[in-house]
């Protein structure tokens, strides 16, 4: 990889050899689980973050997968508010009127079984309306006191 300095990249890079096998240039690759670019921005990173937001999908994993996310979303609050690593996560949000991780999964999952059961497409509100599907039926089970059932 060959870094940017804002829009300059020199025009000509010589191959790299490693015991005469060419390495490839890339323009990103993965270090220690996050995206590093040639321009040298988070975007790529953020991509792979976004997508992994889309947890309401997920209805089949363990309480370990389940905590260690919770705890990466604290901890990652932690940061961006500027709290000691070990300081109360259920006070933080309290203080920052913001939801905790049981809450906000919760309620996205909610959100996403309102969207389903209200679609006009007759396939994703055929599966949202059976409740002997396991996806629903995680959906339900996770959301809990957030979802009403309207008939």
């Amino acid at each position: 990889m060959v870094f940017k300095a804002g829009a300059k990249c020199p025009l000509f890079v010589p191959p790299l050899l490693l015991n005469g096998t060419p390495i490839n240039r890339v323009k990103e690759f993965k270090y220690l689980g996050h995206w590093v670019t040639e321009v040298q921005d988070d975007n790529v990173d953020m991509d792979r973050e976004r997508g992994a937001l889309s947890a309401s999908l997920w209805f089949k994993y363990t309480q370990r997968a389940y905590n260690a996310l919770r705890v990466q979303y604290n901890n990652s609050l932690r940061v961006l508010l500027r709290r000691p690593p070990f300081c109360s996560a259920s006070a933080m949000f309290a203080e920052a009127h913001i939801d905790g991780f049981d809450a906000l999964w919760r309620k996205k999952t909610a959100s996403l079984l309102g969207r389903l059961r209200g679609s006009s497409n007759s396939i994703l509100k055929g599966i949202a309306d059976k409740f002997d599907c396991p996806l629903i039926w995680s959906f339900i089970k996770r959301t809990k006191s957030v979802l009403v059932i309207n008939y």
